[in-house]
């Protein structure tokens, strides 16, 4: 059933999770919220093997393409907070809509937690994971 990628546990490589919790220990002290969120994201993943990840499965550095809650077509990558540039759809694992979209499978729609720079925002955003463009653990690039 699509839109229940809230409802259940996001799927998270253990390679992923490794560079994650380094990632987690790098930026408490720049971006604490976001640190501190990613961390209690990842204590509710599936962790699996890369190999073993289904190739619908938003993981690091997959390109996506999806709708937000206005239903307007956006192309993302999430990628790690060093190579964030949201003005070329690069979006931080830190971000949001980073969090919400690691883990989530093709099809789900994903809520996005407010931030303090939402302020004035509608209260209820989403995103709707309609394609992937790349998924590194499908394409054999463990490297990335």
């Amino acid at each position: 059933m699509k839109g229940k990628a809230a409802m259940r546990a996001p799927t998270i490589t253990d390679q992923d999770m490794r560079r994650l919790a380094d990632v987690i220990d790098l930026y408490e002290e720049v971006d604490a919220s976001g640190a501190s969120s990613l961390e209690n994201a990842l204590r509710k993943a599936i962790v699996v093997s890369p190999a073993k990840v289904a190739a619908t499965v938003v993981t690091m550095n997959s390109q996506l393409v999806g709708r937000d809650e206005r239903g307007r077509r956006v192309e993302l990558v999430v990628v790690y907070p060093w190579h964030a540039d949201p003005a070329e759809g690069r979006v931080s694992v830190l971000s949001p809509l980073g969090r919400a979209l690691l883990g989530a499978s093709v099809g789900d729609t994903v809520p996005i937690e407010a931030d303090a720079s939402d302020e004035g925002r509608a209260k209820r955003r989403t995103f709707t994971l309609e394609a992937l463009r790349y998924q590194p653990e499908s394409a054999g690039d463990y490297h990335l």
